[in-house]
């Protein structure tokens, strides 16, 4: 049942309960001291009451739950809502690193380029001194 639909529904018993009891009241008396069974109306009237109680009753428990439940997404939301924050810089801190990083790797491969280019050009001026110093050897000898 809805809350609206309970709403109704204590509303229409908290107007029949009194009206009851007020109406009935003289004639439920006479009728009790005539026998002792207990009239229809009184226990339709008795039967609304306690509807009226347990609805009430059943009204305060879910305001309870709602209470808690609002509580509870306030708090997942605050909670959600800093690491979301605390994500996104770490995301912006990671993606300087890469970058970073990534120009570091581009120094380093020009250099170790360089570093190849002037190996091979030590090399060749090894042959080269080499091949003259064979040259003035074998001239010598």
């Amino acid at each position: 049942m809805t809350g609206m639909a309970r709403g109704v529904l204590i509303a229409l018993l908290s107007a029949l309960v009194p009206v009851g009891n007020v109406a009935y009241g003289s004639q439920l008396a006479a009728q009790s001291s005539e026998s002792m069974e207990v009239s229809p109306v009184k226990r339709v009237t008795e039967l609304l009451g306690k509807m009226k109680s347990e609805l009430e009753s059943e009204a305060a428990n879910e305001a309870e739950m709602y209470d808690k439940m609002v509580c509870w997404c306030e708090t997942s939301e605050k909670e959600k809502t800093e690491a979301v924050a605390l994500a996104e810089s770490k995301d912006k801190e990671l993606s300087a690193e890469i970058e970073g990083r990534a120009a570091r790797f581009g120094e380093l491969a020009t250099e170790i380029q360089s570093l190849k280019d002037q190996i091979a050009e030590d090399t060749e001026a090894v042959k080269t001194a080499s091949a003259i110093r064979d040259g003035e050897a074998s001239e010598f000898s």
